[in-house]
């Protein structure tokens, strides 16, 4: 149920016609609210201060009281003119101001001296200031006569003849502005009187009642009014502040129970959220009745807020102000809130305007921003009334209890201030507190741009290229594109992504960082116009995503690009800022770019049309690493020896074969010439193959001419049983006697076990490799494999496949044996190799693989 069938709103509410200044001069103007004790006592509330200063007066005026001066202080708009024009009316008893004093239940109100004299003073008129203030004063009190006999100003004894016994009070308003306005003589002398006037007010038997008003507490009055035992009563501090604008708002008010029942209910249901904002539930309740139909917290900021511009209509202000609220929402709402100021309004505008209007441009700023969010509205209105305070801002429950209702949630109010804080280029934290500041907040401008950017295809494109420099630059190499690595014997070109980059056609190994996920037919693809594409090393995301549609990673590569670009049009005192927004953009970048990789998509036998995924983070140890052990030297060796053996006696020129390697994606990746340089002679060594340097020809018995050697292009490489041996010429020789031949004494062996295990076959080749004497004969072998998971050995037999379609779960092993046999070291590496798959892409730390030798080693 709307509000307003529970209270009665003013006449001048209603009408938007809310009496402004109240001014003293205007008592003695007919049809004014001042001069019409009913009117104006009607909409007067008996506040504490109100009643104290009154019964003092009254005291005073009857003789049973000494202190007669009094001093109301307050800020611009405090009611301190108010005040004035009631006691002038109470003291000079009309029949409105009995009937008044009657209904409120004013103390000592029948003891009211019925001859009391009361004048009021503006002193500062549309007349004119008064340059001698006893001048009007003396005519008041018929005392002309005096005025020709004063020197300077009157005298105290002038001041006690003048007054004689009557009962006397004199109220003087805004006598600062008066007294700034006069000479230098003129200020002396008419200080030097109030303080006699005021010397008189507390004599002991004096029937005089001073009353000053003033904008200072005490600087100002102390100043003039230099009694020891003035008392100040200061508005701005008055307890019935909040009763007083009810009372000018509502003629009557009844509280709506079940309305702040249903209230009640949300904040005991959120007790946690609310318990530190509303305190004991039965006291806000009370409070919520005694102040309905507006919310205890609007009341409770539109006072902080009006109270730090001292100097600006104060309670005046706030009067005006929930007036507006009061008219617009009068039908529609059941409770007034925070949340319910309309800040849209041209007179809430013209308002807030005087109070800050840097701040409110930029509050109307966000709200734009915002107004896609659902409640965006109602909590950045709470949060903003309260950035006027002098609390400077509010935590989250404050901001929630101005906006929430029984049929609005708080999680739909939190998940709007949350959407808000990201959206908000003013809306900040400080200390926990939310707060608008007129200066931006750079972590969101450079968001928005960002985001708005992106709908360009021409700046999303160039968020493509700074994510693949981000790539190149800061997570793989640390470098920029034109260099290489340094480290070890690998020369590896160059970085590209795919699909923003060119690969180039050369004979050097590269790293392909791909944003897509491909499957086998696509990587050819990407490799078709390729010839060289054993040179490509292809690593591609860990999941199905494709990067380059990705928002998260275009989005935070964008933003980079926009702290560049707001480097050069960014505020001297927001610098900082920048520069920690892209710092961490960067950082967080790169850590959803680890996340993110990777595979390295390994080339298989017979064709290298298939691969195998190994994992691989996005690092340049972990790439080269692993390129190292699925390329090794070793496997370069190997190679090589099939390569050239079966081309029989024809053999291989090395050009030629290094473009094999170069081009066959079946053949290990040569990450630089020198391995297979090294390799290539090692055979020689060994007696496996001969290098033929036109009529020359190397082997095994040539280590020292093969060492030195620098294999070119055109040289050739046989396998040394084809070696071609030149045809001595016969000579007769004499019929040698034989000679019995000595049988050889066999060399003792010894027979031993030797275990080998790791998480991977490529790790379990690394490990033989290493580990394995070169000349052990391996009579005897059995591999187990153990992985948690299915995936990780779906690829050794189909029965294995038949028992995952079944839905069999557990640990799932293979084990593989064979005896009496006789392997070399370079036959057991080449069963490793062929092992189809890594136990597990995942590589689970309960993943092995074990291999078990039996193997004979010749004793020296």
């Amino acid at each position: 149920m709307a509000f307003q069938e529970w209270v009665t709103i003013r006449d001048e509410v209603a009408k938007k016609e809310i009496y402004g200044i109240v001014r003293l001069y205007r008592l003695e103007e007919k049809g004014t609210l001042e001069s019409d004790p009913g009117r104006f006592l009607d909409v007067t509330f008996p506040t504490s201060t109100l009643r104290q200063l009154l019964t003092s007066a009254i005291r005073k005026l009857t003789g049973k009281e000494q202190r007669g001066t009094f001093a109301v202080t307050g800020g611009g708009g405090s009611g301190k003119s108010h005040i004035l024009v009631t006691l002038t009316h109470l003291l000079r008893r009309s029949p409105e101001a009995l009937k008044w004093l009657q209904v409120n239940n004013i103390q000592e109100a029948d003891q009211l001296p019925e001859d009391a004299l009361v004048l009021p003073y503006q002193l500062v008129a549309e007349g004119g200031p008064i340059t001698k203030l006893w001048v009007p004063l003396l005519d008041a009190l018929g005392r002309q006569d005096l005025i020709s006999s004063i020197e300077r100003w009157p005298a105290v004894k002038q001041i006690r003849a003048a007054l004689g016994d009557r009962p006397v009070a004199i109220l003087l308003d805004e006598w600062e502005d008066w007294y700034s306005s006069l000479t230098a003589q003129e200020r002396q002398w008419n200080r030097n009187f109030i303080q006699n006037l005021s010397e008189v007010a507390d004599q002991k038997g004096s029937r005089l009642v001073l009353i000053v008003s003033s904008l200072e507490r005490e600087t100002s009055i102390r100043f003039v009014l230099t009694r020891p035992d003035i008392a100040i009563y200061d508005l701005d501090q008055d307890v019935d502040k909040e009763d007083i604008v009810l009372h000018r708002l509502f003629a009557s008010r009844r509280p709506d129970d079940d309305t702040i029942r249903a209230y009640l209910n949300v904040y005991a249901s959120n007790q946690e959220t609310f318990v530190g904002t509303t305190g004991g539930l039965q006291k806000y309740r009370d409070t919520m009745v005694s102040r309905y139909p507006v919310h205890p917290e609007l009341l409770k900021l539109a006072f902080e807020a009006y109270g730090r511009h001292r100097h600006y209509q104060h309670t005046r202000g706030v009067l005006a102000f929930l007036a507006d609220v009061v008219m617009e929402h009068k039908d529609d709402r059941d409770l007034l809130l925070p949340c319910d100021v309309n800040l849209y309004s041209r007179e809430t505008q013209h308002d807030l305007n005087r109070l800050d209007s840097a701040l409110l441009s930029k509050f109307m700023e966000d709200a734009e921003r915002s107004k896609g969010i659902a409640r965006s509205l109602e909590v950045l209105t709470s949060v903003f009334l309260w950035s006027l305070t002098e609390a400077r801002g509010i935590e989250e429950a404050r901001a929630l209890l101005g906006a929430v209702r029984p049929i609005v949630t708080i999680a739909e109010l939190q998940t709007a201030l949350a959407q808000c804080y990201d959206k908000c280029w003013h809306l900040r934290k400080r200390n926990g507190n939310y707060i608008f500041e007129p200066r931006r907040k750079i972590r969101v401008v450079v968001d928005e741009r960002a985001r708005r950017n992106l709908q360009d295809p021409e700046m999303k494109d160039k968020a493509k290229i700074k994510f693949a420099e981000v790539i190149k630059g800061e997570v793989l190499l640390k470098t920029a594109r034109t260099t290489t690595y340094q480290a070890g014997v690998e020369d590896i070109e160059e970085v590209y992504v795919c699909p923003l980059d060119p690969i180039p056609d050369t004979s050097k190994a590269k790293v392909v960082i791909s944003l897509l996920n491909l499957g086998d037919t696509e990587i050819l693809d990407m490799l078709k116009n390729v010839e060289k594409a054993n040179t490509v090393a292809v690593i591609l995301p860990t999941t199905g995503q494709d990067l380059t549609s990705e928002g998260d990673f275009l989005l935070r590569s964008r933003r980079l690009l926009e702290c560049e670009l707001l480097k050069e049009e960014i505020e001297k005192d927001e610098q900082k800022e920048l520069e920690d927004v892209e710092k961490e953009e960067r950082g967080e970048l790169t850590k959803a770019l680890k996340a993110a990789y990777g595979r390295y998509m390994k080339p298989l036998p017979p064709k290298g049309e298939t691969h195998m995924a190994l994992p691989v983070d996005l690092g340049k140890e972990s790439i080269l690493g692993l390129l190292r052990r699925e390329h090794s030297p070793l496997d370069v060796k190997q190679a090589c020896k099939q390569e050239v053996t079966a081309e029989a006696a024809k053999g291989m020129e090395v050009g030629v074969l290094l473009g094999s390697f170069f081009k066959y994606r079946h053949l290990p990746m040569l990450l630089s010439r020198a391995i297979f340089e090294e390799k290539a002679k090692e055979l020689a060594l060994e007696g496996e193959i001969v290098i033929e340097d036109g009529v020359t020809v190397l082997g095994k018995e040539s280590p020292e001419a093969i060492k030195r050697l620098a294999l070119t292009d055109k040289m050739r490489l046989k396998d040394a049983k084809y070696r071609a041996v030149p045809t001595p010429t016969p000579t007769p020789t004499p019929t040698p006697t034989p000679t019995p031949t000595p049988t050889p004494t066999p060399m003792p062996v010894r027979t031993e076990p030797r275990p080998f295990q790791a998480a991977t076959p490529a790790g379990l080749r690394s490990e033989v490799y290493n580990k394995l004497e070169e000349k052990a004969k391996v009579i005897q072998f059995a591999v187990d494999i153990k992985a948690e998971s299915l995936e990780g050995v779906e690829k050794l037999t189909e029965l294995l496949q038949d028992l995952k379609a079944k839905g069999i779960k557990g640990q799932i092993g293979v084990n593989l044996s064979a005896e009496r046999i006789s392997l070399s070291k370079a036959n057991i590496i080449e069963l490793i190799n062929k092992l189809p798959m890594p136990v597990s892409e995942t590589q689970l730390p309960q993943d092995t693989v074990t291999l078990n030798l039996e193997v004979e080693i010749e004793e020296h």
